[in-house]
């Protein structure tokens, strides 16, 4: 005797014919817009928020300002080098005046000229080693005027600028659906994903029971800390 196999392809109070598939790209009418939220909707969170942006711009201000003076007191070793190439600069232009004053006198003028013509020479020189001695200075004082502040920067923006960044991200999503009617046992489930045991326990003996034999009330207080930990007020709060 054959036995009959039962067809568990229907459910109760579904038809048996499948539903046809979404094409590929259709999106539902209440899907949710990411979005950006930068600044909680909480006082509390809001305030913290604010204060650590404040000292992240008052550190970057802060070490910009360092950066100026270590530039500008690299700089001033330069003075020195300045002082000697317009001194010998002159000094060479008055050598070569002296020069083309001697150069005409007869039988003797070029050789007269000579001696000052090559002094000359040799003081321009110096003026040119002077000038270089300067430049490199004011490279020297430029590069270590940015690198000094750069690290510093670079190590908080590195540590503050993306965590900021996955909050707003976060706390924007976490709106867009709240914004879209999302069930509240959506933010109830993260709650019991992501928050201590010690803040459950303060919720219900049982969140995870009365979550599942879905208690309202547990449910709603449990929307309320995940709500609370991304910085947005509950709905109707």
């Amino acid at each position: 005797m054959s036995e009959q196999v039962p067809d568990v392809s229907a459910t109760p109070g579904r038809s048996s014919t499948a539903a046809p598939l979404p094409r590929p790209g259709a999106t539902g009418t209440n899907r949710a817009r990411p979005r950006l939220l930068w600044y909680a909707e909480t006082s509390a969170r809001r305030s913290a928020q604010l204060t650590s942006d404040v000292l992240v711009v008052a550190w970057c201000v802060v070490w910009v300002l360092v950066g100026v003076a270590v530039h500008g007191a690299v700089s001033a070793l330069a003075a020195p080098a300045l002082a000697l190439s317009d001194g010998t600069d002159r000094t060479a232009d008055e050598l070569r005046e002296a020069a083309d004053g001697v150069t005409g006198i007869p039988l003797v003028g070029e050789d007269v000229s000579a001696p000052f013509e090559s002094a000359a020479d040799a003081v321009g020189r110096l003026t040119q080693g002077a000038a270089g001695l300067a430049d490199q200075v004011q490279d020297l004082a430029l590069l270590v005027g940015v690198l000094v502040p750069l690290t510093p920067v670079s190590l908080v923006l590195l540590l503050w600028l993306p965590a900021r960044l996955r909050s707003a991200r976060r706390a924007g999503a976490a709106r867009s659906l709240l914004d879209a009617g999302a069930d509240p046992q959506l933010f109830a489930l993260r709650a019991l994903a992501t928050q201590p045991l010690h803040r459950l326990g303060a919720v219900s003996a049982d969140p995870v029971g009365d979550w599942r034999r879905g208690d309202a009330v547990v449910t709603a207080r449990l929307a309320g800390l995940e709500l609370e930990r991304l910085g947005l007020r509950s709905p109707g709060g």
